[in-house]
C-alpha cells in the first residue's frame, strides 16, 4: 500500500472519530434526535408504580415489563399514552408529557375493583358505625343492636331491643363500648361483649347534647344545657365541671372547648388529666356559633356558619386560616394528608405542608359529603344520590369512576386500610346494610 493511501485511510478514520465520538457522547448523556420536533433533545425520564402490583402497563400500546415500580429511562420529550389495566378493575388511563432532563411521575396509582356489593346483615338496618380499628361493625336493625366481625359471617347480638329507632353509634377507643343514639334524643352506653345490661345516660343527666368517651373508654364527658360533665361508667356518678361550653371536643387525652365573652368566641385547650391546672387559650374567633371537629397536623379544625377555621395548636400564630365552606374532613396517610372540605358545590383541599388551597371540582347539584381513601391520592363523593370515586392527579384527565348511579345510600364510610366500603342502601323494605370491595 502507497502513502497516499495509508494517508487517505488514516483520513478517513480521523474523519470517522470525529463525528462518531462526539455522538456516542451525546448519547452517553442522554441526548437524542426528536424527528417530530426536528432538533436534539435530552431524553426524560418516566416512573410509574401500580396497585396491585400485577396490573400490565402500556405506553402508547405497548406492553411493558412487569417491574415495578416501572422505570422508562429513555423516552424522547413528548407526549405518551398511559394505560394501566386489569381484568375486573377499572382503567387508568393518561396522556402524560415527558419533558427533557426531567422525571415524569405516576407513582401512586391505584386500581379499583369492579364489585357488586355484599349484603352484610337481614332485617332493616338503621344505622352502623366501624370501630377505630377497623375490625369490629357495630350496626342496630328491627332486632336490636349487635357487633360484627369483620372476618367472620355471623354477627352477635348484644342487646335485644326492638324499635329503638337510632340515629348515631360512637365506639369508645378500645372497642369495649359504643354510644347509641336514638332519634328521640335517647342515649345508651352499651358494653360489646353483650354481657351487661346497657346505661341509660339520659337518667343521669338530662338534655345531653353531645358526648365522647375518654381514652380508657370508663368516663364520658356529656355537653348539656351548656355545661360539661364526667360521667364514671364503673361508679354510675357524674360530675360536672365546666359551665358556659358552648361546644367541645375529646382528642385523645385532651378536652377542646368553646366558650363566649361579649366580644369573642374563645377557644380552648384543658388536659383531662390535671383538667383545672392545665389550660391553654387557643384562639379567639368572631362571636357565633361554632362546632369543633377534627386535631390534625397540628391544626384544629373548627366549623362556622359556611366558614371553616384552622387553628395552629403549635404555634398559636395569629390570624386563624379561614377557607369558605360549610363541611371538612381530613384525609389519613402521608399519601392522603389534606383537608378535604365542600362550598356548596366545590370541593376543594387545603395542603397543610404548604398552607395552600385549591379547588378540585365542581359539580351543578350541591356535593353531600367526601370521603378521603386511606392513603392514597383519591377520593369517594356523594353528589345528588350518585357515588364517584375519583382521584388528586388532574393531568391530562381526572379519573372519576361511577360507583353506584340514582341511589337513596347513607352512613357510607371507608374501613382504615381503603379496602371496603360500608353503606346503607334504601331497598323496597327499607335501608339495608351493605359492603362494597373497592381494592
Amino acid at each position: 500500500m502507497n502513502i497516499k493511501a495509508r494517508r487517505l485511510i488514516y483520513l478517513i478514520f480521523i474523519v470517522i472519530f470525529l463525528i462518531v465520538a462526539p455522538v456516542i457522547i451525546m448519547y452517553t448523556a442522554g441526548y437524542r434526535y426528536n424527528f417530530q420536533k426536528g432538533k436534539v433533545e435530552q431524553v426524560g425520564v418516566l416512573f410509574i408504580n401500580v396497585l396491585p402490583k400485577d396490573a400490565q402497563i402500556l405506553i402508547n400500546n405497548g406492553l411493558q415489563t412487569n417491574t415495578r415500580p416501572l422505570r422508562l429511562s429513555d423516552l424522547r420529550p413528548n407526549y405518551y399514552d398511559v394505560k394501566i389495566i386489569k381484568d375486573g378493575y377499572y382503567d387508568w388511563e393518561k396522556n402524560l408529557e415527558v419533558k427533557n432532563k426531567a422525571s415524569t411521575l405516576a407513582y401512586d396509582v391505584v386500581l379499583f375493583k369492579k364489585s357488586s356489593p355484599t349484603k352484610m346483615a337481614d332485617g332493616g338496618t338503621q344505622t352502623a358505625m366501624i370501630s377505630p380499628t377497623g375490625d369490629l361493625l357495630a350496626f342496630v336493625n328491627t332486632e336490636g343492636v349487635w357487633k360484627k366481625d369483620i372476618s367472620k359471617d355471623v354477627p352477635q347480638l348484644i342487646w335485644p331491643k326492638q324499635n329503638l329507632d337510632a340515629e348515631k353509634i360512637t365506639w369508645s377507643e378500645n372497642e369495649k363500648k359504643i354510644i347509641l343514639k336514638t332519634k328521640e334524643n335517647n342515649f345508651y352506653i352499651i358494653e360489646t361483649s353483650g354481657n351487661t345490661e346497657p346505661l341509660y345516660l339520659n337518667g343521669l343527666i338530662v338534655s345531653i347534647q353531645k358526648t365522647f368517651f375518654d381514652s380508657t373508654g370508663n368516663n364520658i364527658f356529656v355537653l348539656s344545657d351548656n355545661e360539661l360533665y364526667k360521667v364514671e361508667l364503673d361508679n354510675k356518678q357524674s360530675e360536672k365541671i365546666l359551665s358556659g361550653i358552648k361546644d367541645f371536643q375529646m382528642i385523645k387525652r385532651d378536652i377542646y372547648i368553646i366558650k363566649n365573652d361579649p366580644q369573642n368566641s374563645l377557644v380552648y385547650k384543658y388536659n383531662s388529666l390535671g383538667f383545672f391546672n392545665n389550660t391553654t387559650l387557643l384562639g379567639k374567633l368572631p362571636l357565633g356559633h361554632y362546632q369543633l371537629q377534627e386535631l390534625k397536623n397540628n391544626f384544629l379544625t373548627v366549623q362556622g356558619q359556611n366558614q371553616i377555621y384552622l387553628i395552629d395548636i403549635s404555634s398559636g400564630q395569629q390570624p386563624i386560616l379561614t377557607l369558605s365552606g360549610d363541611k371538612s374532613t381530613w384525609g389519613e396517610g402521608e399519601k392522603n394528608n389534606f383537608l378535604y372540605y365542600l362550598d356548596k358545590q366545590e370541593l376543594w383541599i387545603f395542603d397543610p405542608i404548604i398552607r395552600k388551597n385549591y379547588m378540585l371540582n365542581r359539580f351543578d347539584k350541591d356535593i353531600e359529603n367526601v370521603f378521603p381513601v386511606y392513603n392514597a391520592p383519591y377520593f369517594i363523593l356523594k353528589v345528588n344520590q350518585n357515588i364517584y370515586l375519583s382521584e388528586l392527579d388532574d393531568r391530562d384527565k381526572r379519573q372519576n369512576n361511577t360507583l353506584f348511579q340514582g341511589r337513596d345510600i347513607k352512613n357510607l364510610q371507608i374501613d382504615r386500610d381503603g379496602k371496603n366500603i360500608y353503606f346503607l342502601d334504601r331497598l323496597k323494605n327499607g335501608y339495608e346494610l351493605f359492603k362494597l370491595e373497592i381494592q
